[in-house]
């Protein structure tokens, strides 16, 4: 009897979910896709000054940054490559972003794989300081 009730409770919250939906699963495991195309905090290079290495965090996801070429401050006339590695907060995915969705202030170029969290920024040549 004890058996048949968690049975038939179990069914009823069950069958309430399927009644209800799910408003942000759009076919994501539950999750919501991430919709803020503009990644914050990402200070273009200018020599002399230090690089950021993460960016300004967003309410769907958090990042860190790698330049190439590698330098401890921007070296005057200069092209560098902003490596963005994106990670997603509690409830976000990357599943469903387009590719070359994100961009980046005073960026010349900014690409991304369809779905994935890493992006890849290209700036101008720095000046001198």
């Amino acid at each position: 009897m004890k058996g048949a009730i968690h049975i038939i409770i179990v069914s009823l919250l069950l069958g309430g979910l399927l009644l209800t939906g799910c408003v942000a699963c759009n076919g994501n495991g539950g999750l919501q896709t991430v919709t803020i195309e503009a990644i914050p905090g990402v200070t273009p290079p200018v020599a002399g000054e230090t690089p950021v290495t993460t960016i300004t965090a967003t309410e769907q996801y958090t990042g860190t940054v790698v330049w190439d070429p590698e330098h401890d401050t921007f070296l005057e006339d200069t092209e560098y490559r902003a490596t963005i590695t994106l990670t997603a907060k509690q409830g976000y995915s990357f599943t469903g972003v387009p590719a070359n969705f994100f961009t980046v202030a005073g960026a010349t170029r900014v690409i991304n794989d369809a779905d994935s969290r890493f992006v890849n920024a290209w700036f101008p040549s720095t000046g001198s300081p």
